[in-house]
């Protein structure tokens, strides 16, 4: 079932960021940022279904606070505090 994740069709972000990455409340504290495209482009990568288009950053970044992610802006962008689950 795990090998086969990453062909199913997965509709919402939530979802997606749920089994990419580990729960905001399990992330290591020295944990480095991640820019917002980076994480956009790998689970574009891991869910072939998912369509980037105008806003899709947008929406994919209230998504991540919303799920209390930690995050900061810097000068090349949005980042958030993500790691692999």
């Amino acid at each position: 079932m795990q090998q086969n994740s990453r062909f199913q069709q997965v509709g919402d972000y939530e979802t997606m960021i749920r089994l990419t990455y580990a729960a905001p409340d399990e992330t290591p504290e020295e944990t480095p940022y991640t820019l917002l495209h980076d994480i956009m482009m790998e689970l574009a990568g891991l869910f072939p279904t998912m369509k980037i288009k105008s806003g899709t950053s947008i929406e994919l970044g209230r998504v991540l606070r919303a799920m209390g992610y930690e995050y900061k802006k810097i000068k090349s962008g949005i980042t958030y505090k993500v790691v692999k689950g």
